[in-house]
């Protein structure tokens, strides 16, 4: 079961702490005392790079330590990869920009404005292009900025730095952010919000074209795990590209995001061990996994009328001989968390399309992720019923089966 979706993401990027990471921002503190400042002041954008591709690992580094014993989600987690001096710099200038605006998970096109402004996920939707003007100019910048204009910008203020790195004109500008542009005063009205976020990105490649445009392959790395591990280490990872046009000045602006994949959620520690407990025996010791294979054995060699008797006097879910004893259990904790109605619904539907009744299959009916499950299991004392560390480690297996 997927566990987040794009704009989840894009949320727990705008609401969370600033976390260490390759591409790092401080948060912008709020003020309100008015106070003259010198211009505003952006830096020129790094050169092109003459070199024809990037020599970079994009393989995940893991942390061997990692076991179901030593963290809380039994998964190895992401890590941003390492990168050359080139690809670390085109990620700080760039990449960097856009990461806690969420521009970088989904797909846009700067030359068609209104793929911007009009489209459901739009940049304009959240205000994405001011939180990018935020990230652009710097935080120190932008206190400088709301302590002398309290949130209602001169256009030139923001247009002199946003018409830098995207290919409008000031009246397509207008469009796009129509939401924070006021026609009468010539201003853009915005009141913050970029916050932080437990997020990191790497550029991963970099590909100039002659003549061309600039790819830069990226991998944002989101859901911080919060747990002591050195270096930081992260649950999902979203993968795209962003397309940059050279400037008149060395530099490059922005033309468009494409090839946005899936986001990809750290991997079980169970899916990655060996390929005997992988794939043989489904997350289980190999005794476990016989125990299992004997019942299968001691069913199929039964009459058709013995057999529901067998299953019944062991209790067991389905005929499928994939559980054990105690997976096949729903606790009245649980039942009375989703509602006996709904439980007896699911139990009617599950028994009608000859489907296992089991805790895998009951989570999964009704939207409980691992998190919550676990949760449930502490919180109501049934953790010798339901052997956590094995449940996690069988829960991401037996979600997707």
């Amino acid at each position: 079961m997927q566990s987040t979706t794009k704009r989840i993401l894009a949320l727990i990027m705008a609401l969370a702490l600033l976390t260490l990471a390759a591409c790092s921002d401080e948060a912008a503190p709020s003020s309100s005392t008015p106070e003259p400042d010198p211009p505003l002041q952006v830096e020129s954008a790094p050169p092109a790079s003459t070199s024809s591709k990037s020599e970079s690992s994009s393989e995940l580094i893991t942390i061997d330590q990692q076991t179901p014993e030593n963290n809380e989600y039994g998964v190895k987690f992401f890590v941003v990869p390492e990168m050359t001096a080139e690809q670390q710099a085109f990620c700080t200038d760039y990449v960097e920009k856009l990461l806690y605006s969420g521009m970088l998970l989904y797909e846009w096109n700067s030359d068609n404005y209104s793929s911007i402004s009009k489209e459901a996920g739009g940049a304009s939707h959240g205000s994405d292009l001011m939180l990018a003007f935020e990230d652009i100019i710097g935080q120190d910048e932008m206190q400088k900025l709301f302590q002398q204009y309290d949130g209602n910008f001169p256009a030139e203020t923001v247009e002199d730095v946003l018409l830098k790195y995207f290919p409008f004109t000031a009246k397509e500008l207008h469009e796009v952010l129509s939401y924070h542009y006021n026609a009468e005063t010539n201003t853009y009205q915005y009141d913050g919000g970029r916050g932080g976020g437990p997020i990191a990105a790497a550029v991963v490649n970099v590909r100039p074209e002659i003549n061309g445009p600039l790819r830069l392959d990226y991998e944002v790395y989101s859901g911080y795990s919060g747990l002591d591990y050195t270096p930081d280490s992260y649950m999902y990872k979203t993968p795209g590209v962003l397309v940059l046009a050279p400037d008149l000045n060395g530099g490059y602006r922005y033309l468009f995001v494409e090839d946005v994949g899936e986001t990809v959620e750290a991997p079980p520690v169970s899916a990655l061990s060996s390929p005997d407990e992988a794939e043989n025996y489904q997350g289980l010791t190999k005794e476990e996994w016989d125990g299992l294979q004997k019942q299968k054995a001691e069913y199929e060699a039964l009459s058709d009328a013995n057999k529901q008797m067998y299953l019944m006097k062991y209790e067991i879910g389905c005929s499928k001989f994939i559980h054990m004893g105690w997976e096949h259990y729903i606790d009245n904790t649980l039942i009375q968390y989703v509602g006996s109605d709904q439980f007896d619904s699911w139990i009617t539907e599950q028994q009608a399309n000859d489907q296992c009744i089991d805790i895998y299959s009951f989570a999964d009916y009704f939207m409980i992720d691992l998190e919550t499950l676990t949760s449930l299991i502490r919180d109501n004392n049934l953790g010798e019923l339901y052997p956590i560390e094995k449940l996690e480690a069988r829960y991401a297996f037996m979600i997707k089966r």
